[in-house]
């Protein structure tokens, strides 16, 4: 039966306590794999960046090394405790527990990551992130969207959360990269050159 409320800290904490590793992060080859895709499209070089809903610090790992800051967010506290003993040896990761979208980190980013998260949340979630991320984005800075595009009992699907996000950041970020597979889809936005932080 499908979700229709954005899903609630209670879902992922029931999940982190059933399971260390609920969605198989550590060993899947779909996880592998779309971690070197995504890795690829953002590169290196980023100053602060932001991965919303770092589960158990599998991607957060991989990502730090682009990164000279990095926050990593998750709603879950079962989630936190074991990125934090993943990445204690990367002490420029700060881990943050944060109930997405209601409540988004201050400053701004040169790279924000939203992977497998947004159909979590409810259409109007979607417009109260593209709002933030507008704001959120350094001149050139990058959002990079990837979600799974079967089907789920989740609020919104994959396909939705992409279309969306395009259409709401429409005139203010611009479409740099998609790529889709039978499994997931990857889209990367930009703040044009020239943007107002």
């Amino acid at each position: 039966m499908r979700h229709h409320n954005t899903l609630s800290r209670n879902y992922f904490e029931e999940l982190y306590a059933a399971s260390n590793d609920p969605w198989n992060f550590s060993a899947s080859d779909y996880e592998r794999q779309k971690y070197e895709v995504t890795l690829a499209v953002i590169g290196s070089g980023y100053r602060r960046a932001l991965e919303i809903g770092c589960s158990i610090g599998v991607f957060t790992r991989l990502l730090a090394q682009r990164c000279s800051q990095l926050v990593a967010v998750d709603i879950a506290e079962g989630a936190l405790r074991q990125a934090r003993r993943c990445c204690a040896d990367q002490p420029h990761v700060e881990f943050r527990r944060l109930a997405l979208p209601g409540a988004m980190p201050c400053g701004q980013f040169d790279l924000v990551v939203l992977s497998e998260v947004g159909y979590y949340w409810t259409l109007s979630d979607l417009d109260h992130f593209a709002g933030w991320l507008v704001g959120a984005l350094t001149p050139r800075g990058l959002c990079t969207l990837v979600h799974w595009t079967g089907e789920t009992d989740f609020p919104l699907t994959g396909d939705q959360v992409h279309d969306r996000i395009l259409e709401l950041t429409r005139g203010s970020l611009e479409p740099r990269q998609h790529f889709q597979n039978q499994s997931y889809r990857l889209d990367v936005l930009a703040k044009p050159v020239g943007a107002a932080a």
